[in-house]
Protein backbone atom coordinates (compact mmCIF):
# COMPACT_ATOMS: atom_id res chain seq x y z
CA UNK A 1 0.00 0.00 0.00
CA UNK A 2 2.81 2.36 0.91
CA UNK A 3 4.55 1.52 -2.37
CA UNK A 4 1.43 2.35 -4.42
CA UNK A 5 0.98 5.65 -2.58
CA UNK A 6 4.64 6.56 -3.10
CA UNK A 7 4.58 5.68 -6.80
CA UNK A 8 1.38 7.76 -7.25
CA UNK A 9 3.11 10.76 -5.69
CA UNK A 10 6.15 10.26 -7.93
CA UNK A 11 3.93 9.93 -11.00
CA UNK A 12 2.07 13.15 -10.18
CA UNK A 13 5.38 14.95 -9.53
CA UNK A 14 6.78 13.69 -12.84
CA UNK A 15 3.69 14.84 -14.75
CA UNK A 16 3.83 18.26 -13.06
CA UNK A 17 7.51 18.55 -13.97
CA UNK A 18 6.82 17.68 -17.62
CA UNK A 19 4.01 20.26 -17.80
CA UNK A 20 6.23 22.90 -16.19
CA UNK A 21 9.13 22.21 -18.57
CA UNK A 22 6.72 22.31 -21.56
CA UNK A 23 5.32 25.68 -20.49
CA UNK A 24 8.78 27.12 -19.94
CA UNK A 25 9.94 25.85 -23.34
CA UNK A 26 6.87 27.26 -25.06
CA UNK A 27 7.22 30.66 -23.43
CA UNK A 28 10.94 30.96 -24.12
CA UNK A 29 10.63 29.98 -27.80
CA UNK A 30 7.53 32.04 -28.57
CA UNK A 31 8.07 34.57 -31.36
CA UNK A 32 8.50 37.99 -29.86
CA UNK A 33 7.86 41.35 -31.40
CA UNK A 34 11.04 43.37 -32.07
CA UNK A 35 11.85 45.56 -29.12
CA UNK A 36 10.35 43.08 -26.67
CA UNK A 37 6.94 43.03 -25.15
CA UNK A 38 3.59 42.31 -26.76
CA UNK A 39 2.75 42.32 -30.42
CA UNK A 40 1.04 45.01 -32.46
CA UNK A 41 -1.19 47.00 -30.19
CA UNK A 42 0.11 45.18 -27.15
CA UNK A 43 1.63 46.79 -24.12
CA UNK A 44 5.24 47.69 -24.64
CA UNK A 45 7.50 49.90 -22.64
CA UNK A 46 7.29 53.34 -24.19
CA UNK A 47 4.02 52.54 -26.00
CA UNK A 48 3.46 52.96 -29.68
CA UNK A 49 4.72 50.83 -32.48
CA UNK A 50 8.22 49.37 -32.50
CA UNK A 51 10.68 51.75 -34.05
CA UNK A 52 7.99 54.41 -34.11
CA UNK A 53 6.78 57.14 -31.88
CA UNK A 54 4.82 56.58 -28.68
CA UNK A 55 1.11 56.49 -29.35
CA UNK A 56 1.29 54.18 -32.35
CA UNK A 57 2.47 56.62 -35.04
CA UNK A 58 4.96 54.39 -36.83
CA UNK A 59 6.29 56.45 -39.71
CA UNK A 60 8.63 53.77 -41.05
CA UNK A 61 5.87 51.18 -41.43
CA UNK A 62 3.62 53.70 -43.09
CA UNK A 63 6.35 54.58 -45.58
CA UNK A 64 7.26 51.00 -46.45
CA UNK A 65 3.86 49.24 -46.46
CA UNK A 66 2.55 50.58 -49.77
CA UNK A 67 5.83 49.77 -51.51
CA UNK A 68 5.75 46.23 -50.14
CA UNK A 69 2.17 45.81 -51.39
CA UNK A 70 3.08 47.13 -54.83
CA UNK A 71 6.05 44.77 -55.05
CA UNK A 72 3.90 41.81 -54.05
CA UNK A 73 1.24 42.72 -56.61
CA UNK A 74 3.66 43.19 -59.48
CA UNK A 75 5.62 40.05 -58.54
CA UNK A 76 2.78 37.61 -57.93
CA UNK A 77 -0.42 38.95 -59.45
CA UNK A 78 0.75 40.40 -62.76
CA UNK A 79 2.56 37.24 -63.87
CA UNK A 80 5.33 39.13 -65.64
CA UNK A 81 7.84 37.37 -67.83
CA UNK A 82 10.81 36.00 -65.86
CA UNK A 83 13.21 38.02 -68.03
CA UNK A 84 11.52 41.26 -66.90
CA UNK A 85 11.70 40.60 -63.18
CA UNK A 86 15.38 41.52 -62.62
CA UNK A 87 14.75 44.89 -64.29
CA UNK A 88 11.58 45.46 -62.27
CA UNK A 89 13.36 44.37 -59.11
CA UNK A 90 16.13 46.91 -59.73
CA UNK A 91 13.59 49.72 -60.05
CA UNK A 92 11.80 48.67 -56.86
CA UNK A 93 15.12 48.26 -55.04
CA UNK A 94 16.01 51.87 -55.86
CA UNK A 95 12.70 53.05 -54.42
CA UNK A 96 13.11 50.72 -51.41
CA UNK A 97 16.53 52.19 -50.61
CA UNK A 98 15.28 55.77 -51.02
CA UNK A 99 12.21 55.18 -48.85
CA UNK A 100 14.20 53.33 -46.22
CA UNK A 101 16.62 56.25 -46.00
CA UNK A 102 13.71 58.68 -45.81
CA UNK A 103 12.05 56.62 -43.06
CA UNK A 104 15.26 56.59 -41.03
CA UNK A 105 15.70 60.35 -41.45
CA UNK A 106 12.11 61.02 -40.48
CA UNK A 107 12.45 58.63 -37.56
CA UNK A 108 15.51 60.53 -36.34
CA UNK A 109 13.65 63.84 -36.45
CA UNK A 110 10.32 62.51 -35.14
CA UNK A 111 10.87 63.62 -31.56
CA UNK A 112 8.57 66.59 -31.76
CA UNK A 113 6.50 68.46 -34.25
CA UNK A 114 3.14 67.86 -35.78
CA UNK A 115 2.57 64.24 -36.83
CA UNK A 116 0.02 65.31 -39.46
CA UNK A 117 2.52 67.67 -41.06
CA UNK A 118 5.16 64.95 -40.99
CA UNK A 119 2.70 62.55 -42.65
CA UNK A 120 1.89 65.08 -45.38
CA UNK A 121 5.59 65.66 -46.06
CA UNK A 122 6.18 61.92 -46.12
CA UNK A 123 3.28 61.34 -48.54
CA UNK A 124 4.59 64.06 -50.82
CA UNK A 125 8.06 62.49 -50.90
CA UNK A 126 6.66 58.98 -51.43
CA UNK A 127 4.51 60.27 -54.31
CA UNK A 128 7.62 61.73 -55.96
CA UNK A 129 9.43 58.40 -55.57
CA UNK A 130 6.42 56.55 -57.04
CA UNK A 131 6.38 58.87 -60.04
CA UNK A 132 10.07 58.28 -60.60
CA UNK A 133 9.59 54.51 -60.24
CA UNK A 134 6.61 54.45 -62.59
CA UNK A 135 8.57 56.43 -65.18
CA UNK A 136 11.23 53.71 -65.13
CA UNK A 137 8.63 50.93 -65.17
CA UNK A 138 7.09 52.38 -68.35
CA UNK A 139 10.34 51.49 -70.12
CA UNK A 140 10.04 47.87 -68.93
CA UNK A 141 6.34 47.00 -68.87
CA UNK A 142 3.95 46.98 -71.79
CA UNK A 143 1.31 49.70 -71.97
CA UNK A 144 -1.37 47.23 -70.81
CA UNK A 145 0.75 46.01 -67.90
CA UNK A 146 1.52 49.56 -66.83
CA UNK A 147 -2.16 50.51 -66.99
CA UNK A 148 -3.08 47.45 -64.92
CA UNK A 149 -0.42 48.28 -62.32
CA UNK A 150 -1.30 51.99 -62.02
CA UNK A 151 -5.02 51.16 -61.82
CA UNK A 152 -4.33 48.73 -58.97
CA UNK A 153 -2.08 51.23 -57.17
CA UNK A 154 -4.68 53.97 -57.47
CA UNK A 155 -7.32 51.68 -55.96
CA UNK A 156 -4.94 50.82 -53.10
CA UNK A 157 -4.25 54.50 -52.46
CA UNK A 158 -7.97 55.28 -52.31
CA UNK A 159 -8.54 52.39 -49.90
CA UNK A 160 -5.78 53.66 -47.60
CA UNK A 161 -7.17 57.18 -47.63
CA UNK A 162 -10.62 55.89 -46.68
CA UNK A 163 -9.14 53.95 -43.76
CA UNK A 164 -7.41 57.07 -42.46
CA UNK A 165 -10.58 59.18 -42.65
Amino acid sequence: MKLVKRSSVLLIAAIALVVLVTLIAQYSTEAQFPGGGGGPGGNRAGGGAPGGRPGGFDMKSMIMNSLESSWAYISFEMELDDAMMPKVRKVFKEQWDAQKKMAEEMGDSAGGGDPMQAMQEMNSEVDKLKEKRNGKLKDILSTEEMEKFTKWEKAQSQTQRRRRS
